[in-house]
């Protein structure tokens, strides 16, 4: 019944029928090293500004029973079966920067204890959901003529991952002749189609689409290129009437 890793002070007494004698010489020895229990307090928490990182803190095991000489944090998704290490740092460390992880994502962790003799169990867990980031590119960007010789209708499907919160989308579009592309639309998050109008007619465009977290602006969707609808000419120019 005596605790692992523990100092005990003893001695012996010898009794007879008349009654118990003095002690011994007092000995002290010190109990074996055993697993360690829990570490304590176990917070994970998010670090602004690193969409792929956490921070994981924790308290001491209470006892220790042993030197601690590792502790091990474990993290899942909320879709994973299985945990997976992420960190395994030396028996001084208290907190962990967990790494390579996805951007705004919920993540479950917890962390174990080491002695020389094993693992211990593991400590409680807590869950945190990882920062924005900008997001990936709009998907399957088309451009198609309505009917109208000064508009074009842009379709999109949502980037995927979004890895955040969408903000806006901003549709983008140049002539062949131009060098630069220029904003033609802003929307809101939930628009995944825009019309864009006050093009000229008969005109061939070629346009893209971006999205926007708090973070900021994604990398472009793929460019697409349609041609506006006919109208009706403006006037002849310069007519004349000769004499023959």
């Amino acid at each position: 019944g005596l605790m692992p890793f523990t100092s005990y002070e003893c001695y012996v007494t010898a009794n007879t029928s008349v009654g118990e004698g003095p002690p011994s010489n007092n000995d002290t020895a010190m109990t074996d090293e055993d697993v360690p229990s829990s570490p304590l307090s176990f917070i994970l928490t998010q670090i602004d500004g690193y969409p792929n990182q956490l921070l994981a803190s924790w308290s001491l095991p209470d006892p220790t029973n042993g030197i601690i000489t590792a502790y091990t944090v474990f993290c899942k998704l909320p879709s994973d079966q299985e945990v997976t290490i992420r960190d395994t740092l030396n028996n001084s460390t208290l907190s962990a920067t967990v790494m390579g992880l996805v951007p705004f994502t919920s993540y479950e962790c917890y962390v174990t204890a080491n002695t020389s003799v094993g693992e211990g169990p593991p400590s409680n867990d807590d869950t945190a959901m990882t920062d924005e980031d900008v997001p990936s590119r709009p998907l399957v960007f088309n451009l198609t003529r309505i009917g109208d010789p000064n508009q074009l209708m842009a379709t999109w499907s949502p980037p995927d991952p979004t890895n955040g919160i969408i903000a806006a989308y901003t549709v983008f579009c140049k002539m062949p002749s131009d060098e630069e592309f220029t904003i033609r639309d802003t929307l809101n998050n939930s628009t995944l189609s825009a019309t864009i109008m006050g093009l000229m007619p008969f005109t061939s465009y070629e346009c893209y689409v971006t999205a926007n977290t708090s973070v900021g602006e994604g990398p472009p969707s793929n460019n697409d290129t349609a041609m506006t609808d006919e109208d009706e000419p403006s006037s002849p120019q310069n007519f004349m009437i000769a004499t023959i």
